[in-house]
């Protein structure tokens, strides 16, 4: 079908991945058989952490194949959502991931509106669309999910049924598409409707960790959410700023603790110069203080828990100088004991926290230029 696809080995037992690994590139992600909301799905970025992983897979669930396929980091996942007939398709909605692929998509924030993504690349989609669809034969509601990566389009997993994003699109858009797909389960064909979006709607994830407190923030390919919401706006920093209001109504940002590994420095920059040009004090921990004041941002260093220097991170959070944290894990040891520890404390204290960097650019651009809030009927977005 000359459809790209992520280059992947199928593995039942150890000495399969012995004997295929180096046909795909590290990191992988693993995927058991019969997952749901990606129970048990790893991104791994260590042959020998793989084994060890796998071996745990096979221990849980003898008998059946692993799936390991190439990670594509630093890409843009995205749903896609189609209705078809068999030989004709309309395509229900296009919901642009913020957090890169490899989030899963019940965790992640997504956004459906105008320039997203834009028409070309939905040209591009549209055809990969119609190739599965004749291919296939494809009737009722389907779920494509693909990444795109230096404009090169990827293909995850193609799910022939509803997903968990349609009623997010259906909202958005204002088409009861279920209804729509049992119609043409019963026989009718398609008939062509042009879908324009005149706003932008945000989908936030909600997660229960204040009351599963030794649950880590960070989030993967396993799905952690247990509800969302969805904020609209005629603008997109109106959509995040009302999200701002659903992480924590009264947030007045004063003060920010950025903590980051390596990959993810020089992508903080922009949301850090942000800052610092609208005098929000910066605290950041001392890789990331170096970095940032090496790019002409000055900040405020902070220290590790069992640091004896001062001021430790743990005092700044304790003594409620901080209004957001933003921190991505690292693999050093140190860095994973201290940012678990930031991350609970986070919970604890109730203080806004942000794991994804892509996510941070246009939650603190919000927060800063405080658009002007709108309340409408959502018939008023259409």
């Amino acid at each position: 079908m000359n459809i790209k696809q992520p280059d992947y080995i199928e593995a039942e037992n150890i000495s399969d991945i012995d004997d295929n690994i180096k046909r795909i590139k590290m990191p992988v992600i693993i995927r058991s058989s019969f997952i749901i909301g990606g129970r048990a799905m790893d991104i791994i970025y260590d042959v020998e952490d793989l084994k060890s992983r796998v071996s745990e897979v096979f221990r849980d669930m003898p008998g059946y194949p692993v799936l390991i396929s190439e990670y594509i980091s630093n890409a843009t996942e995205m749903d896609v959502d189609f209705v078809s007939d068999g030989n004709d398709f309309q395509i229900a909605g296009i919901s642009v991931h913020v957090e890169e692929a490899g989030t899963h998509s019940g965790d992640a924030s997504m956004i459906l509106g105008p320039g997203f993504p834009s028409d070309e690349m939905k040209n591009r989609i549209e055809s990969i669309v119609k190739r599965l669809v004749n291919e296939l034969k494809l009737i009722g509601l389907s779920n494509l999910q693909i990444a795109v990566k230096n404009d090169d389009i990827y293909i995850i997993e193609l799910n022939a049924r509803s997903s968990r994003s349609i009623p997010f699109v259906s909202k958005a858009t204002g088409i009861d598409w279920a209804s729509m797909a049992v119609s043409l389960m019963l026989g009718k064909t398609i008939k062509h409707m042009n879908i324009k979006l005149e706003s932008y709607f945000l989908k936030i994830p909600v997660f229960p960790f204040r009351r599963f407190r030794d649950m880590d923030t960070i989030l993967g390919p396993e799905m952690k959410s247990t509800g969302e919401a969805m904020c609209c706006g005629k603008t997109l920093e109106e959509a995040f700023y009302k999200a701002s209001k659903l992480i924590k109504s009264n947030l007045d940002l004063k003060s920010v603790l950025i903590t980051v590994n390596d990959n993810d420095k020089e992508k903080i920059l922009d949301t850090a110069r942000l800052l610092y040009e609208n005098k929000i004090d910066i605290y950041a921990t001392p890789g990331t203080s170096k970095f940032l004041k090496n790019h002409g941002i000055e900040n405020i260093t902070v220290y590790r828990i069992k640091d004896m220097r001062e001021p430790r991170l743990t005092d700044v959070i304790i003594n409620n100088k901080i209004s957001l944290i933003i921190n991505t894990p690292t693999n050093s040891y140190g860095s994973i004991r201290d940012g678990f520890s930031i991350r609970q404390y986070a919970i604890r204290l109730n203080i806004p926290l942000i794991t994804n960097v892509r996510f941070a650019e246009p939650f603190v651009k919000a927060l800063i230029k405080k658009p002007t809030v709108n309340y409408m009927e959502i018939s008023e977005y259409f």
